[in-house]
């Protein structure tokens, strides 16, 4: 194992793991993170990019994408640079894509290895594996020289799948960019999206997929429109659940209660939508540790969620925002209507979340670097 830096003075960094476009949760915090001071005055950072770069790829070609890719990686010029390897991964086949990478950076490379987990299903993709897979699982946690995990409540998983101790867990949340994600005017906002101003205006962003929790949401707004008629759901994003969920909402009669907004918003228009609403609102089955809930946040707005992954070690208090037990319409109705009644203390929401700002994030990522430097 190296002991100093293979480029000089200044150890080097390569970050492994999706980009933009197209944009998805990982992508966004390898992006946020590829662009921080604290650790770019620290280290030589450079990033290496896998996953996908068009949603419409079909999975098998997709596969030969990540197969090129790899063949790539040992002999890239920031490969064979590194100190340190640094990458993003998650569960099922985004963790399976990962393992070479594990295996040629710590023995054909000899970098320092630091795995990035990040996703909310890690416990189902182990506890659904086969034997061989939990083995491989096993084997490349125990090949990082450190494992990052997105909630402490992981910790004690990763542990256990390891059996024994070694390789340090830490937990850290995804952060946001507190110069992009900050309070602005609400009616400005709504004036520039062309929205009502005499609402009360809910906004979800996310995938239309199952794991989002959608369904349950129009659900609950049927709960909601039956005792107040001012209120206004919109719901961003793209998805396989599209058609479903305009039925869903044409049966269910919200359809002036609840919208589809679509997806691909630029993304200077993202911020102009979490200051327009009064409240954000993510229904999720699954999460591991939301982005959208500390842009949410770093807009002075309170977060009404569910009680998965990551999501109770930030929303640790009623004065941030409600949770519901996922898939639980009626208590995610009453939690809404809650909030509607509610006096928030915006300021207060905004003084909590500067702690998750990508900026403080990165500081508590350079500590794990030097960590796994220095035990080496």
């Amino acid at each position: 194992m190296k002991t100093r830096s293979k480029t000089g003075d200044k150890p080097s960094v390569l970050m492994i793991g999706p980009c933009p476009p197209p944009f998805g949760g990982v992508a966004t915090v390898v992006k946020s993170l590829s662009h921080q001071g604290p650790l770019l005055e620290r280290f030589d950072l450079s990033v290496y990019r896998i996953g996908r770069t068009d949603r419409g790829t079909s999975s098998l070609a997709q596969m030969a994408v990540d197969l090129v890719r790899f063949l790539k990686f040992p002999f890239a010029k920031e490969s064979q640079s590194s100190d340190i390897v640094h990458i993003h991964t998650a569960s099922y086949w985004s963790f399976v894509r990962t393992v070479p990478y594990v295996v040629v950076s710590r023995y054909m490379l000899g970098s320092r290895v630091v795995l990035h987990i990040h996703g909310a299903r890690f416990h189902l993709f182990y506890n659904d594996s086969g034997k061989l897979m939990r083995y491989v699982i096993r084997k490349t946690l125990l090949m990082s020289d450190a494992i990052i995990v997105t909630s402490p409540s992981w910790i004690d998983l990763m542990n256990r799948i390891m059996a024994r101790p070694g390789v340090p867990v830490f937990a850290l949340p995804n952060g946001f960019a507190a110069d992009v994600f900050h309070p602005r005017s609400v009616d400005e906002c709504r004036e520039k999206l062309n929205l009502p101003k005499d609402k009360r205006i809910l906004v979800t962003i996310g995938h239309l997929e199952d794991y989002k929790g959608h369904r349950y949401l129009v659900d609950a707004m049927k709960i909601v429109a039956s005792e107040r008629a001012d209120v206004v759901a919109y719901i961003i994003g793209n998805g396989s659940l599209k058609d479903d969920l305009s039925r869903q909402i044409r049966e269910a009669k919200v359809e002036g209660n609840v919208i589809l907004e679509g997806g691909s918003k630029p993304d200077e228009e993202i911020p102009l939508w979490m200051n327009a609403c009064d409240v954000f609102v993510l229904p999720s089955l699954n999460e591991g540790n939301p982005t959208v809930m500390f842009e949410a946040l770093g807009c002075q707005k309170p977060f009404i969620g569910t009680k998965v992954g990551g999501v109770p070690d930030v929303i640790t208090s009623e004065e941030y925002g409600l949770l519901a037990e996922p898939g639980d319409s009626r208590q995610l109705a009453q939690n809404i209507l809650e909030a509607l009644r509610r006096r928030w203390d915006g300021e207060k929401i905004g003084r909590y979340a500067a702690q998750f700002s990508w900026s403080d994030i990165s500081k508590r990522i350079v500590d794990i670097y030097e960590s796994v430097i220095n035990a080496r």
